[in-house]
């Protein structure tokens, strides 16, 4: 059995074995659900931003180094925000923030406005409880546009860049029960970005094609465990295909669809 030492205020890797230090906790709102990763006020080092789904509000921890993270900065959001996705939206190099309000049925978009600091939230309405967000050029425009699962309307929505970090009314894909988790990803090597779905409802994942225009042929579906709640994609068997890695919340395993078999 290994034995972990650490004296610094973090979650760290012990001498590149895969080994862990104790956690290190820091304070948040309430009902800390969703959490993402980025540089955004410019300084090479990675922040925390944490959505608080109990008290519909935002939390930005700036890095400011030594391991440490400054006191959490709050902006205001839509109601039970569930999820979080960091990109640059209006080519200005400076990382946006978007977040899936699942409450109150839309998506806030925050805006960077220098120093790691943003503007009031923009909200874009989406369908009903939004549970998960994702960003990726759809239309190959080389500006990022928002993708969202609508649970309970049983779709996703995609909401194309305007051009200027302005974003048009969502256009709807039909999915199967419940889609609770969505990421975007190449998956048939086309340069393409195709949008996967975790259908909880129907203990299914649904791939988008796309057709190359950013519009998409309708969804293919592939058997996974029972209510899947999260997806990833990686290459786990080294074939240079993306493999679909599912979290099945209701019959407690994870999945993997090998891109061979897909």
């Amino acid at each position: 059995m290994s034995t972990v030492q650490c004296d610094r205020t973090q979650l760290s890797p012990i001498s590149g074995n895969g080994t862990f230090a104790t956690q290190h906790t820091f304070p948040t709102g309430a009902t800390p659900q969703s959490l993402a990763v980025a540089d955004v006020n410019g300084d090479s080092k990675l922040d925390i931003i944490v959505a608080h789904a109990g008290s519909d509000n935002i939390g930005i921890l700036l890095n400011i180094g030594d391991d440490k993270f400054s006191a959490i900065i709050i902006y205001s959001v839509g109601s039970e925000p569930h999820s979080i996705a960091t990109a640059d939206i209006n080519g200005d190099n400076k990382i946006d923030i978007i977040v899936a309000n699942a409450d109150s049925d839309n998506i806030s978009v925050l805006v960077n406005i220098g120093n790691g600091t943003f503007a009031n939230h923009m909200i874009y309405a989406a369908g009903s409880s939004p549970y998960s967000v994702a960003v990726a050029d759809i239309d190959g425009d080389k500006k990022v546009d928002i993708i969202v699962a609508n649970s309970n309307a049983n779709n996703i929505g995609i909401f194309i860049n305007k051009g200027n970090g302005t974003f048009y009314d969502q256009i709807t894909y039909s999915t199967d029960s419940q889609p609770y988790f969505v990421i975007a990803a190449n998956m048939n090597g086309d340069g393409q970005f195709d949008i996967l779905v975790a259908n909880r409802g129907k203990s299914n994942v649904g791939i988008f094609f796309n057709k190359g225009n950013g519009t998409f042929d309708p969804q293919i579906t592939y058997p996974s465990g029972v209510a899947p709640y999260s997806i990833a994609v990686a290459d786990l068997n080294e074939n240079n295909k993306l493999d679909i890695i599912v979290g099945n919340a209701g019959s407690d395993n994870v999945g993997v669809l090998l891109a061979d078999c897909i």
